[in-house]
């Protein structure tokens, strides 16, 4: 549960919404009409301000002599309430290290499924109860395909609760004890994610008894949305393709830059006008929008685009009456043809 702070992303539980998971078969995704709820490009927030303890894997790695850390939900204490306390020692010779990752088993993020990650942002309370100067090191932490990463930046080396934080950290700033880094693309692994406390020692052991509140983490995801709307939807459909990563029809998310390709396909006896595409910067401004009759329509996703799809009742019907175009002067629509 969370714990009453003021309402910022550092003391957030997981707000990740429920989306609808459709499958794509051979790449082609044909337009619902389930309604959409949710932004799909919105970010996803977890966190903890309680840190019971089955909600966290502890996950050691040590260097020449090792060490050990032990950690555990206090009650009382932390900022305000419970919290999770983490002691950690280092053994000797030099260059002995002990690190500990702590990865919560609420906080897993799929690429394949919610898209590619773009960047994360990371918040925590910390404090050393005993201890010297230097500490314990600290950050964001993640578990990927069995490997364990850290992100450098904090230190828990204050005798009061003190927040810290790390803003827009990508798939470079985090790193394995090998050199390596996680993949955030849409291929990627599932990802969970959590923190880490690490020491190292020059000369001899020592123990770090220090604590952690507080902590909250916020993915961006690298995405963009199409939303495509049908007029006289039940004459005709349209089919994107490749399918969307998540659909809420009739908005459709795709990893940014994905070419898409949207084709109408009226029913027998109907008609299919065209499209009418929104520029991004002016989404459903009638003032802002290009017309296309061809029935094949090709988009790339560097921008969050709006498309109508328009159908009609055979040869019967009037003609196709386009939006008034005011104002369109420096508008390039950012899409290609073939």
């Amino acid at each position: 549960m969370v714990k009453s702070r003021s309402p910022d992303m550092r003391h957030l539980r997981t707000c990740v919404s429920d989306r609808l998971s459709v499958p794509l078969g051979l790449g082609v995704f044909i337009l619902g009409l389930v309604p959409l709820t949710t932004n799909a490009a919105t970010p996803i927030m977890y966190g903890d301000g309680t840190f019971e303890d089955g909600d966290w894997t502890l996950i050691i790695r040590t260097l020449v002599g090792g060490g050990t850390v032990t950690a555990y939900q206090s009650a009382t204490g932390g900022s305000p309430g419970e919290f999770r306390r983490i002691i950690n020692t280092v053994n000797g010779p030099g260059g002995s290290a002990v690190l500990g990752f702590h990865i919560h088993a609420g906080a897993t993020y799929d690429p394949s499924t919610q898209g590619p990650i773009r960047s994360v942002d990371y918040s925590e309370d910390s404090i050393m109860f005993s201890g010297f100067g230097e500490g314990q090191a600290s950050g964001p932490a993640l578990l990927q395909a069995g490997e364990v990463y850290r992100c450098w930046g904090l230190v828990a080396n204050q005798y009061t609760w003190t927040i810290q934080f790390l803003s827009d950290q990508v798939a470079t700033d985090f790193v394995s004890l090998s050199g390596s880094n996680p993949d955030f693309s849409q291929s990627g692994a599932p990802i969970s994610f959590g923190f880490w406390r690490g020491n190292w020692t020059t000369n001899h052991a020592y123990t770090i008894d220090a604590g952690i509140d507080n902590w909250s983490l916020m993915i961006h995801p690298d995405t963009a949305t199409l939303t495509v709307t049908e007029v006289n939807g039940g004459w005709g459909e349209v089919v994107l393709d490749p399918g969307p990563i998540q659909s809420g029809p009739p908005q459709y998310k795709y990893a940014c830059d994905t070419s898409v390709t949207l084709t109408a396909n009226p029913l027998p006896g109907k008609e299919f006008v065209g499209w009418a595409i929104y520029d991004p910067n002016y989404p459903g401004d009638p003032n802002y929008v290009d017309h296309d009759t061809n029935t094949v329509l090709y988009l790339v996703m560097d921008a969050d685009w709006e498309v109508e799809a328009r159908f009609k009742c055979g040869s019967s019907a009037g003609p196709f009456i386009p939006l008034v175009l005011l104002g369109l002067a420096g508008f390039a629509m950012r899409r290609r043809r073939r």
